[in-house]
């Protein structure tokens, strides 16, 4: 069942908690599991960074802690890439979790998904994102409709990330990211919800404020400049290898579909407060 990968590299961010003997007592035991240990804590983007450079195999997918695979995730996502040379990305349907692996309840007054820290948050768009062969309404669906970058966490060509700048220091930037893919070729959902997406309260996107969102991705503290967010898409649209006028097509959908209070107001969710036992 499932298919096995042909090389896992674990990346040690200056835990201080074991991870790196439970990592190293598993590496002796196959030659395909490989350490990568940072002296100190560089932050999310690098430590991805880290384990995106130098790859030599076809295809690289990301994980995080948080979440877990169902064991047939890899075979079904290969196969549709093997399949289909026009995707560059694939990744399953998405099911939210909490840490026990029970599946979330659905708010039906909201659409939204109780977890189980009290608030109420998105699952998966019930369109996939980023299917369309038209790259502006790939982009359109990517760097517009897109609420939440589970997409992020799917199997990749390698050959995607050639002059890429994969996870910039600024938080959100795998939402830049994910545009700058969308740009280059197609996206496809395998509709089986093999990817679990474990909600809990100290995840990232719980953190208090933007500063410490900031310092999360990049422990180095640097500034970023006003609405990062959007120059950074509107740079990658520059920069894509398409034509002046797919360009100008990508760039008008974003003028006019863009959620500028969002992107410039960066407004948090409220918490949902359950009521009161009769």
């Amino acid at each position: 069942q499932g298919l096995a990968p042909e090389r896992v590299v674990f990346v040690d961010n200056a835990s201080t908690d074991g991870t790196a003997e439970i990592c190293e007592r598993y590496c002796a035991r196959d030659p395909r599991l490989s350490l990568i240990q940072h002296p100190r804590n560089l932050g999310a983007a690098e430590n991805y960074n880290s384990v995106a450079q130098g790859c030599q195999t076809k295809y690289l997918k990301w994980a995080a802690a948080d979440d877990l695979l169902e064991p047939d995730y890899l075979a079904s996502c290969i196969e549709v890439l093997e399949r289909d040379e026009s995707v560059v990305l694939c990744h399953s349907g998405t099911l939210l979790v909490g840490t026990d692996r029970t599946p979330a309840p659905r708010d039906e007054a909201s659409g939204l998904y109780l977890v189980e820290y009290g608030k109420l948050r998105h699952g998966e768009p019930p369109v996939p994102v980023g299917t369309s062969h038209d790259v502006a309404e790939r982009f359109r669906t990517v760097g517009v409709d897109m609420i939440r970058c589970f997409d992020i966490f799917g199997v990749v060509r390698t050959s995607a990330l050639e002059g890429s700048r994969m996870h910039d220091l600024y938080y959100g930037s795998d939402r830049v990211l994910l545009v700058e893919f969308a740009l280059k070729g197609r996206f496809h959902r395998v509709e089986q919800p093999y990817y679990l997406a474990r909600e809990h309260a100290g995840q990232s996107t719980n953190l208090p404020d933007e500063e410490t969102k900031n310092r999360w991705n990049d422990t180095s503290g640097r500034k970023h400049p006003p609405f990062v967010i959007p120059l950074e898409i509107v740079r990658r649209i520059f920069e894509a290898d398409l034509s002046l006028g797919d360009k100008a097509r990508c760039l008008a959908v974003y003028a006019r579909g863009a959620n500028w209070g969002t992107l410039i107001g960066r407004k948090r969710r409220k918490s949902y407060i359950p009521p009161e036992p009769a």
